[in-house]
């Protein structure tokens, strides 16, 4: 291992190590935004200038997420980070720039949309019943295919799998320490 990578490493651990708790006032439930798709299609509208002609939740965990169709030709994924997580905005540029690299080496990965004033995500105050919270949002490029979860498990699928995974590691060890540090 050179310095770059335990630089780059030591970089992201920080970033994904913090912890953020949730105050005795805010539970997790109340934390997961729960936009509706007209709220949902405003942002987009607001956000990016885009116009919504079809909006379907996606499954999500944590967060919100969104399939969108916008009338200018174009499918993407909103995503709306959590009310607590969406502190942790290094943690989400990161996160971004990552996916950026790895589309740019010519790997299927997801790519962030600027917003109207050219940032790639927004953090914005939004009222999901619980009161106005803070919540980061991003619209990323959308990658049509099957999730990995509903394809049948067989020695060739996990091989392309781990040879998938081998070609990300490779190409993230080339992701410039400075474009991670740069915030520090």
């Amino acid at each position: 291992m050179n310095n770059r990578t335990k630089i780059v490493d030591s970089a992201a651990y920080k970033l994904t190590t913090r912890r953020f708790s949730v105050s005795a006032d805010m539970s997790m439930k109340e934390a997961k935004p729960r936009l509706t798709g007209s709220q949902a299609s405003e942002l987009i509208s607001r956000l990016f200038g885009l116009t919504v002609t079809k909006i379907h939740p996606l499954p999500s965990y944590d967060d919100q997420n969104f399939h969108v169709v916008v009338s200018e030709e174009g499918q993407y994924v909103l995503k709306i980070m959590n009310a607590v997580l969406s502190q942790n905005q290094d943690l989400y540029e990161l996160q971004t720039h990552a996916m950026a690299f790895l589309h740019q080496h010519g790997l299927p990965a997801q790519t962030a949309l600027p917003t109207l004033t050219g940032s790639l995500m927004s953090l914005e105050n939004i009222d999901c019943g619980f009161g106005s919270q803070k919540y980061l949002v991003r619209l990323l490029t959308y990658l049509p295919g099957t999730t990995i979860s509903k394809i049948p498990c067989s020695p060739q699928m996990l091989y392309q799998v781990g040879r998938m995974a081998a070609t990300m590691d490779t190409i993230l060890q080339k992701i410039s320490s400075a474009a991670i540090l740069m915030k520090r």
